[in-house]
């Protein structure tokens, strides 16, 4: 990218070259045929769009337009308010002042409309941090600081948002037909003479004052206008800059980021129900196994009581030999009754470590479930974060 910005700037001085080096004609002498007219308006268009290929490479290297130079030292000047001047040559690499041929300076004139919210300024000649990716939650809960990344990114978002403004008379326009129209920046060649006899090199619409207000770019020119204009739109521009895929990928790359973000904490959801669940099977079992204790000394109580009794009969002379085989059977379904009791409690504790075991299996998915989907939240954002700071800069 640097070095197209760099092609651009020698070719655009080579059309500087190309322009000063045609031959003059006298200052208030009028061009006569509409051929000639029409010849030197084109010239004239190629020369700006020569220098308009310079400030493209100044916005590819700063992010932003360069300030006019409201003082002629070459130097530009970014005090609020300063929205028309001459090319800052010096601030653009250039040796020498950016004149036509007949040494009057081109005029340049850039959208400055400074905003306490950045997401809604549109000053194209300071560079600002204007976009701010929507990222997800755990970026700002973090220690993170957040971006301060001014790029591309910003430019852009200034030139989106300067798209969908309403044409301001303190701002750089231009009006065609009974229109106003809103552009990023526009250069302006004053042509040779006062063609209308103002007092000034500017003709018609043209002035750098209150307001910044210029003729289309389309106007023909006339015994009495012999300017030439060359303007830049937002959209023009951000289509020259590829603000449309540059803008598009880093919201792409936040919205993946809000995404994934969304599924890990989906994933914690998931995970803290099965550690529940888990919970709730412990529980299960330390019921079971509290039960089995419980059948097991059932078992123990019933046997020793029935052996009691049927000691205490069998030494008793009033009882009868039937009468103490009768208390034997009742003895022995007593203590038969309690092992199945403890069998089925036996049933239930082995059920029941089972589904404990189970839950704790799924506990221990939900939780690398839980680290993955983590892992790649991180990774999203960082992707999300580095599109950011990448600006013009994606490959």
């Amino acid at each position: 990218m640097l070095e197209l910005a760099v092609v651009l700037m020698i070719l655009a001085i080579i059309a500087g070259i190309f322009f000063a080096a045609t031959p003059g004609r006298q200052a208030n002498s009028p061009v006569s045929s509409s051929a000639a007219k029409q010849a030197l308006q084109e010239e004239s268009q190629f020369f700006l769009e020569g220098f308009s290929g310079v400030l493209f490479g100044f916005i590819t290297a700063n992010s932003r337009l360069p300030c006019p130079d409201s003082d002629n030292d070459g130097v530009e000047d970014c005090a609020d308010g300063i929205r028309a001047g001459a090319l800052p040559h010096l601030t653009l690499g250039l040796t020498s002042p950016v004149t036509n041929s007949d040494g009057q300076k081109i005029i340049y004139a850039v959208y400055r409309a400074a905003q306490a919210d950045l997401s809604h300024d549109i000053d194209l000649a300071v560079a600002k941090n204007r976009f701010q990716p929507f990222l997800p939650p755990q970026y700002n809960q973090s220690t993170a600081t957040p971006s301060l990344q001014t790029n591309g990114v910003d430019f852009c978002w200034a030139l989106r948002t300067l798209a969908r403004q309403a044409v301001a008379t303190d701002q750089a326009h231009v009006r065609i037909g009974s229109n106003n129209v809103n552009t990023a920046y526009l250069l302006v060649n004053p042509g040779k003479r006062d063609a209308d006899n103002d007092g000034r090199f500017l003709d018609g619409l043209n002035q750098q004052g209150n307001p910044v207000l210029f003729e289309s770019p389309q106007t023909k020119q006339t015994d009495r206008y012999d300017d030439v204009v060359f303007a830049q739109g937002s959209n023009e521009l951000a289509a020259r800059l590829q603000c449309p895929a540059l803008l598009s990928k880093v919201n792409g790359s936040a919205r993946s980021a809000k995404v994934a973000y969304d599924a890990y904490r989906l994933a914690v959801f998931y995970r803290d129900y099965r550690q529940f669940a888990e919970k709730l099977r412990e529980l299960d079992l330390d019921m079971a196994k509290a039960a089995v204790t419980r059948a097991t000394m059932e078992v123990t109580v019933v046997a020793v009581s029935q052996a009691t009794l049927a000691a205490a009969a069998a030494g008793n002379p009033t009882v009868s030999g039937g009468m103490v085989a009768l208390g034997v059977g009742a003895a022995a379904a007593s203590i038969a009754g309690a092992a199945l009791a403890l069998d089925s409690a036996n049933k239930k504790r082995d059920d029941a470590q089972t589904a404990y075991d189970l839950a704790k299996m799924r506990t221990t998915q939900a939780e690398t479930a839980r680290n993955a989907a983590q892992k790649t939240a991180t990774d999203q954002l960082n992707i999300a974060l580095t599109t950011d700071q990448k600006g013009w800069f994606q490959q």
